[in-house]
Protein backbone atom coordinates (compact mmCIF):
# COMPACT_ATOMS: atom_id res chain seq x y z
CA UNK A 1 0.00 0.00 0.00
CA UNK A 2 1.47 3.29 -1.14
CA UNK A 3 2.11 5.87 1.51
CA UNK A 4 1.82 8.87 -0.81
CA UNK A 5 -1.53 7.89 -2.21
CA UNK A 6 -3.07 6.94 1.12
CA UNK A 7 -1.21 9.59 3.11
CA UNK A 8 0.40 6.96 5.32
CA UNK A 9 2.92 8.19 7.88
CA UNK A 10 6.26 6.44 8.07
CA UNK A 11 8.52 5.15 10.82
CA UNK A 12 12.24 5.59 10.22
CA UNK A 13 13.97 3.27 12.68
CA UNK A 14 17.71 3.42 13.25
CA UNK A 15 19.51 0.13 13.83
CA UNK A 16 23.09 -0.74 14.66
CA UNK A 17 25.65 -1.42 17.35
CA UNK A 18 26.72 1.26 19.87
CA UNK A 19 28.80 4.18 18.58
CA UNK A 20 28.09 3.52 14.91
CA UNK A 21 26.78 7.04 14.25
CA UNK A 22 23.07 6.24 14.59
CA UNK A 23 22.19 9.27 16.70
CA UNK A 24 24.17 11.72 14.57
CA UNK A 25 22.54 10.42 11.39
CA UNK A 26 19.10 10.35 13.00
CA UNK A 27 19.37 14.01 14.02
CA UNK A 28 20.40 15.01 10.49
CA UNK A 29 17.50 13.11 8.91
CA UNK A 30 15.03 14.53 11.45
CA UNK A 31 16.23 18.05 10.74
CA UNK A 32 15.87 17.54 6.99
CA UNK A 33 12.39 16.01 7.23
CA UNK A 34 11.25 18.31 10.06
CA UNK A 35 9.78 15.38 11.98
CA UNK A 36 10.06 14.36 15.66
CA UNK A 37 12.97 12.23 16.84
CA UNK A 38 12.65 9.84 19.78
CA UNK A 39 15.93 8.56 21.22
CA UNK A 40 16.12 5.45 23.38
CA UNK A 41 19.09 6.81 25.33
CA UNK A 42 17.20 10.00 26.24
CA UNK A 43 14.28 8.07 27.68
CA UNK A 44 16.56 5.64 29.44
CA UNK A 45 18.63 8.41 31.01
CA UNK A 46 15.49 10.18 32.22
CA UNK A 47 14.42 7.12 34.22
CA UNK A 48 17.92 6.01 35.24
CA UNK A 49 17.11 6.68 38.89
CA UNK A 50 14.95 3.55 38.77
CA UNK A 51 18.00 1.43 38.05
CA UNK A 52 18.47 0.70 41.73
CA UNK A 53 15.09 -1.02 41.91
CA UNK A 54 14.87 -2.44 38.38
CA UNK A 55 17.09 -4.77 36.42
CA UNK A 56 18.96 -3.23 33.49
CA UNK A 57 17.14 -5.46 31.02
CA UNK A 58 13.80 -4.38 32.39
CA UNK A 59 14.84 -0.73 32.23
CA UNK A 60 15.80 -1.08 28.56
CA UNK A 61 12.52 -2.73 27.73
CA UNK A 62 10.49 -0.09 29.53
CA UNK A 63 12.38 2.68 27.74
CA UNK A 64 11.68 1.16 24.33
CA UNK A 65 8.03 0.56 25.20
CA UNK A 66 7.67 4.21 26.21
CA UNK A 67 9.17 5.34 22.90
CA UNK A 68 6.76 3.13 20.97
CA UNK A 69 3.75 4.55 22.81
CA UNK A 70 4.85 8.14 22.15
CA UNK A 71 5.57 7.34 18.50
CA UNK A 72 2.15 5.71 18.09
CA UNK A 73 0.44 8.90 19.27
CA UNK A 74 2.28 10.92 16.60
CA UNK A 75 1.64 8.34 13.88
CA UNK A 76 -2.10 8.49 14.56
CA UNK A 77 -1.84 12.23 13.90
CA UNK A 78 -0.40 11.30 10.46
CA UNK A 79 3.10 12.46 11.43
CA UNK A 80 6.34 10.79 10.38
CA UNK A 81 8.62 9.76 13.26
CA UNK A 82 12.27 8.78 13.65
CA UNK A 83 13.21 6.29 16.36
CA UNK A 84 16.85 6.26 17.43
CA UNK A 85 17.36 2.87 19.03
CA UNK A 86 19.88 0.09 18.50
CA UNK A 87 17.07 -2.42 17.77
CA UNK A 88 19.44 -4.93 19.36
CA UNK A 89 16.63 -7.38 20.05
CA UNK A 90 14.08 -8.96 17.78
CA UNK A 91 11.36 -8.06 20.29
CA UNK A 92 12.09 -4.35 19.75
CA UNK A 93 11.56 -4.73 16.01
CA UNK A 94 8.38 -6.70 16.67
CA UNK A 95 7.07 -3.77 18.73
CA UNK A 96 7.73 -1.39 15.83
CA UNK A 97 5.93 -3.73 13.45
CA UNK A 98 2.96 -3.75 15.81
CA UNK A 99 2.64 0.04 16.02
CA UNK A 100 3.24 0.27 12.27
CA UNK A 101 0.28 -2.02 11.64
CA UNK A 102 -1.84 -0.29 14.28
CA UNK A 103 -1.29 3.18 12.79
CA UNK A 104 -1.25 2.08 9.15
CA UNK A 105 2.31 3.37 8.79
CA UNK A 106 5.20 2.23 6.62
CA UNK A 107 8.43 1.11 8.30
CA UNK A 108 11.95 1.68 6.97
CA UNK A 109 15.08 0.61 8.84
CA UNK A 110 18.33 2.57 8.50
CA UNK A 111 21.11 0.24 9.64
CA UNK A 112 24.47 1.82 10.45
CA UNK A 113 27.40 -0.50 9.72
CA UNK A 114 30.85 1.10 9.90
CA UNK A 115 33.22 -0.76 7.56
CA UNK A 116 36.26 0.91 9.10
CA UNK A 117 36.53 -1.08 12.32
CA UNK A 118 39.49 0.97 13.58
CA UNK A 119 37.51 4.20 13.46
CA UNK A 120 34.54 2.48 15.07
CA UNK A 121 36.73 1.35 17.97
CA UNK A 122 37.93 4.92 18.43
CA UNK A 123 34.31 6.12 18.63
CA UNK A 124 33.53 3.40 21.14
CA UNK A 125 36.50 4.23 23.36
CA UNK A 126 35.65 7.94 23.25
CA UNK A 127 32.03 7.25 24.18
CA UNK A 128 33.10 5.00 27.04
CA UNK A 129 35.53 7.61 28.38
CA UNK A 130 32.89 10.37 28.25
CA UNK A 131 30.20 8.20 29.83
CA UNK A 132 32.56 7.15 32.58
CA UNK A 133 32.58 10.72 33.89
CA UNK A 134 28.80 10.76 34.37
CA UNK A 135 27.29 9.06 37.41
CA UNK A 136 23.80 7.93 38.32
CA UNK A 137 22.23 8.66 41.71
CA UNK A 138 23.75 5.42 42.96
CA UNK A 139 27.24 6.44 41.82
CA UNK A 140 27.42 4.04 38.86
CA UNK A 141 28.66 5.20 35.43
CA UNK A 142 25.92 6.02 32.90
CA UNK A 143 27.24 3.53 30.35
CA UNK A 144 24.65 0.97 29.39
CA UNK A 145 26.45 -0.66 26.47
CA UNK A 146 28.40 -3.95 26.32
CA UNK A 147 31.87 -3.47 27.72
CA UNK A 148 33.94 -5.61 25.31
CA UNK A 149 34.40 -5.76 21.55
CA UNK A 150 33.21 -9.35 21.20
CA UNK A 151 29.84 -8.53 22.74
CA UNK A 152 29.36 -5.72 20.23
CA UNK A 153 29.87 -7.98 17.20
CA UNK A 154 27.42 -10.66 18.35
CA UNK A 155 23.70 -10.80 18.86
CA UNK A 156 22.68 -9.41 15.46
CA UNK A 157 19.65 -10.79 13.60
CA UNK A 158 17.92 -10.60 10.23
CA UNK A 159 15.18 -7.99 9.99
CA UNK A 160 13.07 -10.18 7.70
CA UNK A 161 10.32 -8.62 5.58
CA UNK A 162 11.10 -4.99 6.37
CA UNK A 163 12.55 -2.49 3.91
CA UNK A 164 16.07 -1.53 4.94
CA UNK A 165 18.89 0.73 3.83
CA UNK A 166 22.42 -0.01 5.05
CA UNK A 167 24.83 2.89 5.57
CA UNK A 168 28.59 2.83 6.15
CA UNK A 169 28.87 5.71 8.62
CA UNK A 170 32.64 5.86 8.30
CA UNK A 171 32.15 7.12 4.72
CA UNK A 172 30.63 10.41 3.60
CA UNK A 173 26.84 10.42 3.73
CA UNK A 174 24.88 13.17 2.00
CA UNK A 175 21.74 13.61 4.06
CA UNK A 176 19.64 14.76 1.10
CA UNK A 177 20.46 11.58 -0.84
CA UNK A 178 19.76 9.43 2.21
CA UNK A 179 16.37 11.08 2.76
CA UNK A 180 15.56 10.57 -0.92
CA UNK A 181 16.44 6.87 -0.62
CA UNK A 182 14.32 6.53 2.54
CA UNK A 183 11.34 8.11 0.80
CA UNK A 184 11.72 5.81 -2.20
CA UNK A 185 11.82 2.76 0.06
CA UNK A 186 8.81 4.01 2.00
CA UNK A 187 6.78 4.49 -1.19
CA UNK A 188 7.83 1.43 -3.17
CA UNK A 189 5.53 -1.60 -3.23
CA UNK A 190 7.11 -4.76 -1.88
CA UNK A 191 10.11 -5.19 0.42
CA UNK A 192 13.51 -3.79 -0.54
CA UNK A 193 17.02 -3.87 0.91
CA UNK A 194 19.67 -1.53 -0.51
CA UNK A 195 23.18 -0.43 0.25
CA UNK A 196 23.14 3.37 0.39
CA UNK A 197 26.57 3.91 -1.19
CA UNK A 198 26.01 1.43 -4.03
CA UNK A 199 22.58 2.94 -4.67
CA UNK A 200 23.97 6.50 -4.84
CA UNK A 201 26.77 5.43 -7.20
CA UNK A 202 24.35 3.68 -9.56
CA UNK A 203 21.90 6.55 -9.42
CA UNK A 204 24.67 9.02 -10.36
CA UNK A 205 25.62 6.84 -13.34
CA UNK A 206 22.02 6.58 -14.50
CA UNK A 207 21.88 2.82 -13.88
CA UNK A 208 18.77 3.05 -11.70
CA UNK A 209 15.48 4.46 -12.92
CA UNK A 210 13.73 7.28 -11.10
CA UNK A 211 11.54 4.86 -9.10
CA UNK A 212 14.65 2.84 -8.63
CA UNK A 213 15.47 0.44 -5.90
CA UNK A 214 18.55 -1.68 -6.42
CA UNK A 215 17.33 -4.98 -5.07
CA UNK A 216 13.76 -6.29 -4.89
CA UNK A 217 12.98 -9.23 -2.64
CA UNK A 218 9.47 -10.20 -3.65
CA UNK A 219 8.47 -8.39 -6.84
CA UNK A 220 5.78 -5.73 -7.17
CA UNK A 221 2.74 -5.83 -4.96
CA UNK A 222 -0.31 -5.24 -7.14
CA UNK A 223 -3.30 -5.38 -4.83
CA UNK A 224 -3.74 -5.46 -1.11
CA UNK A 225 -6.94 -6.43 0.70
CA UNK A 226 -7.88 -4.50 3.82
CA UNK A 227 -10.82 -5.13 6.11
CA UNK A 228 -13.68 -2.68 5.79
CA UNK A 229 -14.54 -0.46 8.73
CA UNK A 230 -16.67 -1.91 11.52
CA UNK A 231 -16.29 -5.44 10.23
CA UNK A 232 -17.63 -4.65 6.76
CA UNK A 233 -16.52 -6.45 3.62
CA UNK A 234 -12.91 -6.10 2.51
CA UNK A 235 -11.99 -3.42 0.01
CA UNK A 236 -9.19 -3.19 -2.51
CA UNK A 237 -6.35 -0.78 -1.86
CA UNK A 238 -4.28 -0.12 -4.95
CA UNK A 239 -2.21 2.93 -5.77
CA UNK A 240 -2.04 3.76 -9.45
CA UNK A 241 1.28 5.47 -10.10
CA UNK A 242 1.19 6.44 -13.76
CA UNK A 243 4.39 6.65 -15.81
CA UNK A 244 4.68 7.84 -19.39
CA UNK A 245 5.77 5.18 -21.87
CA UNK A 246 6.45 5.12 -25.60
CA UNK A 247 5.11 1.56 -25.57
CA UNK A 248 7.70 0.11 -27.94
CA UNK A 249 8.11 -3.68 -27.82
CA UNK A 250 5.92 -3.96 -24.77
CA UNK A 251 2.90 -6.26 -24.79
CA UNK A 252 2.31 -6.23 -21.02
CA UNK A 253 -0.48 -3.67 -20.99
CA UNK A 254 -4.21 -3.40 -21.44
CA UNK A 255 -5.35 -2.92 -25.04
CA UNK A 256 -8.13 -0.49 -24.10
CA UNK A 257 -7.76 2.79 -22.25
CA UNK A 258 -8.95 2.57 -18.64
CA UNK A 259 -10.41 6.08 -18.95
CA UNK A 260 -12.31 6.37 -22.25
CA UNK A 261 -12.44 2.59 -22.85
CA UNK A 262 -11.31 3.10 -26.46
CA UNK A 263 -8.51 0.97 -28.00
CA UNK A 264 -4.96 2.24 -27.56
CA UNK A 265 -3.46 2.37 -31.03
CA UNK A 266 -0.43 4.66 -30.80
CA UNK A 267 2.60 3.81 -28.68
CA UNK A 268 2.46 6.90 -26.44
CA UNK A 269 0.57 6.05 -23.26
CA UNK A 270 0.63 6.07 -19.48
CA UNK A 271 1.03 2.80 -17.58
CA UNK A 272 0.56 2.01 -13.92
CA UNK A 273 3.71 0.96 -12.06
CA UNK A 274 1.80 -1.60 -10.00
CA UNK A 275 -0.62 -3.19 -12.45
CA UNK A 276 -1.45 -3.45 -16.15
CA UNK A 277 -3.72 -0.39 -16.24
CA UNK A 278 -3.02 1.73 -19.32
CA UNK A 279 -4.42 5.06 -20.51
CA UNK A 280 -4.12 7.34 -23.51
CA UNK A 281 -1.74 10.22 -22.96
CA UNK A 282 -4.58 12.66 -23.61
CA UNK A 283 -6.86 10.89 -21.08
CA UNK A 284 -4.24 11.32 -18.36
CA UNK A 285 -3.02 14.84 -19.06
CA UNK A 286 -6.38 16.35 -20.21
CA UNK A 287 -4.57 19.37 -21.71
CA UNK A 288 -7.80 21.40 -22.06
CA UNK A 289 -8.45 21.09 -18.29
CA UNK A 290 -5.01 21.61 -16.75
CA UNK A 291 -5.88 25.25 -15.94
CA UNK A 292 -9.28 25.89 -14.38
CA UNK A 293 -10.74 28.93 -12.65
CA UNK A 294 -12.36 28.21 -9.27
CA UNK A 295 -15.84 28.97 -10.59
CA UNK A 296 -15.31 26.31 -13.28
CA UNK A 297 -14.18 23.50 -10.99
CA UNK A 298 -15.96 20.17 -11.58
CA UNK A 299 -18.81 19.24 -9.20
CA UNK A 300 -16.78 16.74 -7.19
CA UNK A 301 -14.40 19.56 -6.16
CA UNK A 302 -17.14 22.10 -5.49
CA UNK A 303 -19.35 19.65 -3.61
CA UNK A 304 -17.07 17.58 -1.36
CA UNK A 305 -19.98 16.78 0.96
CA UNK A 306 -19.33 14.61 4.03
CA UNK A 307 -20.17 11.17 2.68
CA UNK A 308 -19.50 10.96 -1.07
CA UNK A 309 -17.76 12.35 -4.14
CA UNK A 310 -20.03 13.94 -6.76
CA UNK A 311 -18.55 12.37 -9.88
CA UNK A 312 -20.38 12.80 -13.17
CA UNK A 313 -19.97 9.06 -13.81
CA UNK A 314 -20.34 6.33 -11.16
CA UNK A 315 -18.38 3.32 -12.46
CA UNK A 316 -17.77 0.25 -10.34
CA UNK A 317 -14.51 -1.67 -10.37
CA UNK A 318 -14.09 -5.30 -11.47
CA UNK A 319 -14.13 -6.51 -7.86
CA UNK A 320 -17.40 -4.97 -6.64
CA UNK A 321 -21.00 -5.80 -7.52
CA UNK A 322 -21.95 -2.13 -7.45
CA UNK A 323 -20.33 1.29 -7.17
CA UNK A 324 -19.04 1.62 -3.62
CA UNK A 325 -17.73 4.92 -2.25
CA UNK A 326 -15.66 2.98 0.32
CA UNK A 327 -13.74 1.12 -2.40
CA UNK A 328 -10.56 2.78 -3.69
CA UNK A 329 -10.85 1.06 -7.06
CA UNK A 330 -14.46 2.18 -7.58
CA UNK A 331 -13.45 5.75 -6.78
CA UNK A 332 -10.55 5.54 -9.20
CA UNK A 333 -12.71 4.11 -11.99
CA UNK A 334 -15.31 6.85 -11.50
CA UNK A 335 -12.60 9.50 -11.40
CA UNK A 336 -11.05 8.27 -14.67
CA UNK A 337 -14.36 7.88 -16.50
CA UNK A 338 -15.47 11.37 -15.46
CA UNK A 339 -12.34 12.88 -17.08
CA UNK A 340 -12.69 16.13 -15.14
CA UNK A 341 -9.20 16.58 -13.65
CA UNK A 342 -5.74 15.65 -15.07
CA UNK A 343 -4.29 12.55 -13.40
CA UNK A 344 -0.71 13.75 -14.01
CA UNK A 345 0.14 17.44 -14.00
CA UNK A 346 3.31 19.19 -15.17
CA UNK A 347 3.19 22.40 -13.14
CA UNK A 348 5.53 25.40 -13.65
CA UNK A 349 5.92 25.79 -9.87
CA UNK A 350 7.24 22.27 -9.34
CA UNK A 351 10.14 20.38 -10.91
CA UNK A 352 8.51 16.93 -10.93
CA UNK A 353 5.19 15.55 -12.18
CA UNK A 354 2.27 15.87 -9.77
CA UNK A 355 -0.02 12.82 -9.46
CA UNK A 356 -3.68 12.99 -8.46
CA UNK A 357 -4.72 10.78 -5.53
CA UNK A 358 -7.88 10.23 -3.51
CA UNK A 359 -9.21 8.01 -0.75
CA UNK A 360 -12.72 7.40 0.59
CA UNK A 361 -13.99 10.39 2.55
CA UNK A 362 -14.43 8.25 5.67
CA UNK A 363 -10.64 7.84 5.88
CA UNK A 364 -10.09 11.48 6.93
CA UNK A 365 -6.61 11.50 5.36
CA UNK A 366 -5.25 14.95 6.12
CA UNK A 367 -2.31 16.88 4.70
CA UNK A 368 -0.95 20.42 4.58
CA UNK A 369 -1.02 22.03 1.15
CA UNK A 370 2.48 23.25 0.30
CA UNK A 371 1.12 25.58 -2.36
CA UNK A 372 -1.25 27.72 -0.28
CA UNK A 373 -0.47 26.56 3.28
CA UNK A 374 -4.04 25.54 4.12
CA UNK A 375 -5.00 22.03 5.33
CA UNK A 376 -6.57 19.52 2.98
CA UNK A 377 -7.86 15.97 3.13
CA UNK A 378 -8.82 12.93 1.07
CA UNK A 379 -7.93 14.23 -2.40
CA UNK A 380 -5.04 16.21 -3.88
CA UNK A 381 -1.90 16.20 -5.97
CA UNK A 382 1.36 14.72 -4.70
CA UNK A 383 4.92 14.29 -5.92
CA UNK A 384 6.46 10.82 -5.65
CA UNK A 385 9.98 12.25 -5.79
CA UNK A 386 10.10 14.94 -3.12
CA UNK A 387 7.04 14.42 -0.89
CA UNK A 388 5.19 17.53 -2.11
CA UNK A 389 1.41 17.76 -1.53
CA UNK A 390 -1.14 20.32 -2.64
CA UNK A 391 -4.86 20.70 -3.15
CA UNK A 392 -6.26 19.68 -6.53
CA UNK A 393 -7.71 23.19 -6.68
CA UNK A 394 -4.29 24.82 -6.21
CA UNK A 395 -2.71 22.64 -8.86
CA UNK A 396 -5.43 23.56 -11.37
CA UNK A 397 -5.31 27.35 -10.91
CA UNK A 398 -4.66 29.33 -14.13
CA UNK A 399 -0.98 30.00 -14.65
CA UNK A 400 -1.60 33.60 -15.74
CA UNK A 401 -4.57 35.88 -15.06
CA UNK A 402 -5.63 39.42 -14.21
CA UNK A 403 -6.25 40.62 -10.68
CA UNK A 404 -8.42 43.59 -9.79
CA UNK A 405 -5.77 45.15 -7.53
CA UNK A 406 -3.03 45.28 -10.20
CA UNK A 407 -2.86 46.56 -13.77
CA UNK A 408 -0.56 43.85 -15.18
CA UNK A 409 -1.24 40.14 -15.68
CA UNK A 410 -0.05 38.02 -12.75
CA UNK A 411 1.71 34.67 -13.08
CA UNK A 412 1.63 31.85 -10.55
CA UNK A 413 5.17 31.29 -9.31
CA UNK A 414 7.53 30.44 -6.47
CA UNK A 415 9.89 33.32 -5.82
CA UNK A 416 13.52 32.64 -4.77
CA UNK A 417 13.84 32.63 -1.01
CA UNK A 418 15.43 35.72 0.50
CA UNK A 419 17.41 34.76 3.58
CA UNK A 420 18.07 38.42 4.43
CA UNK A 421 14.39 39.18 5.00
CA UNK A 422 12.18 37.65 7.67
CA UNK A 423 8.82 39.14 6.72
CA UNK A 424 6.87 38.96 3.46
CA UNK A 425 3.50 40.50 2.75
CA UNK A 426 0.61 39.95 0.38
CA UNK A 427 0.01 43.11 -1.64
CA UNK A 428 -3.72 42.33 -1.91
CA UNK A 429 -4.72 41.69 1.73
CA UNK A 430 -1.59 43.28 3.30
CA UNK A 431 -1.01 40.37 5.69
CA UNK A 432 2.04 38.16 6.14
CA UNK A 433 2.72 35.40 3.64
CA UNK A 434 5.06 32.41 3.66
CA UNK A 435 7.81 32.83 1.08
CA UNK A 436 7.83 29.06 0.47
CA UNK A 437 4.23 29.07 -0.78
CA UNK A 438 3.09 29.75 -4.31
CA UNK A 439 1.99 33.28 -5.14
CA UNK A 440 0.70 35.29 -8.04
CA UNK A 441 3.39 37.81 -8.97
CA UNK A 442 3.91 40.45 -11.61
CA UNK A 443 6.70 39.73 -14.09
CA UNK A 444 6.60 43.27 -15.54
CA UNK A 445 7.06 45.42 -12.46
CA UNK A 446 8.35 42.75 -10.07
CA UNK A 447 6.85 44.48 -7.06
CA UNK A 448 3.44 42.87 -6.66
CA UNK A 449 2.71 39.49 -5.09
CA UNK A 450 -0.41 38.04 -3.50
CA UNK A 451 -1.69 34.86 -1.87
CA UNK A 452 -3.38 32.31 -4.09
CA UNK A 453 -6.59 32.86 -2.13
CA UNK A 454 -6.39 36.62 -2.75
CA UNK A 455 -6.33 36.25 -6.51
CA UNK A 456 -9.45 37.52 -8.28
CA UNK A 457 -9.76 36.06 -11.76
CA UNK A 458 -10.99 38.03 -14.73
Amino acid sequence: MERRMLMRPKIIAMKGHPCTGKSTLARSVAEDLKCPLFAHDDVRDSIAFLQESLETKCLDEQSHEAICQIALTHLRLRMDVIIDSSLCRQTYLDQLLQISASAGASLVIVECKPEDKYEWKLWLELRGANAGNTKTSSGEPCWYKPSNWEDLETGDYETGDVSKITVDTTRYVKVGDLVFAIQRLSNSPGIHCIDYHDWVDKLAKGLIEDWGVAERKDGPKKLEIIQGQEGGRPHLVHCHILRFSEGKDDDNYEKNCRGCLEPIISGRRYKCDNCEATLHQSCVELPNKKETRPQDYPPFLQELIPHKYSFSVMAKCDYCEFYDTECHECLYEAYLRSAEVPSVLQHPCHDHPLHAWMVPISYESKFLCQACGDPGKNVGYCCYVCDFHCHLACGLLPHTSKQKHHRHPLTISVLPQDRNCDEFYCDACETNRNQKHWIYSCAECGGFGCHLRCMTFK
